[in-house]
């Protein structure tokens, strides 16, 4: 069988910041993870298609108690676009719930690879997380 290539595409990203600190002692301390996730969107139009700006600003902390033993922030911006004529509300919806877990993959891949060359082992691993609650209102 063959695929169906999707109506909706991610054509480039950029990290636009990052910082990784370790900022205390790691040895037989336990850890709590608190994780902070806000996506910002733009959609334009030119002519039948359609591209929108995704940014996902993401902090990702391990603390002891109250104290940020490490700390993790990125902020990441994904460029899609659609690859045939669709509306506006179709397009944001593929946006907020398929270019959203796109973005949160590429921190996780990053800060994978960023504590393993750090030399933790295991290397830190943002945990799975249903970001539709990133669009739910407050």
């Amino acid at each position: 069988m063959k695929p169906k290539i999707a109506g909706f595409q991610l054509v480039s990203h950029t990290i636009r910041s990052l910082s990784f600190e370790i900022r205390g002692e790691l040895k037989e301390v336990s850890l709590k993870p608190d994780l902070d996730l806000t996506p910002k969107y733009e959609i334009r139009r030119k002519d039948e298609r359609l591209s929108g700006e995704l940014c996902l600003d993401i902090s990702y902390n391990l603390k002891s108690g109250k104290k940020i033993i490490i700390a993790f922030k990125a902020i990441i911006t994904g460029l899609f676009v659609s690859t045939r004529n669709m509306q506006e509300e179709e397009f944001e919806r593929f946006i907020k719930y398929s270019g959203t877990p796109m973005l949160i993959q590429m921190a996780r891949g990053l800060l994978i690879s960023i504590s393993a060359e750090a030399g933790l082992t295991p290397p830190i691993i943002i945990p799975m997380i249903n970001s539709t609650t990133c669009f739910e209102e407050k």
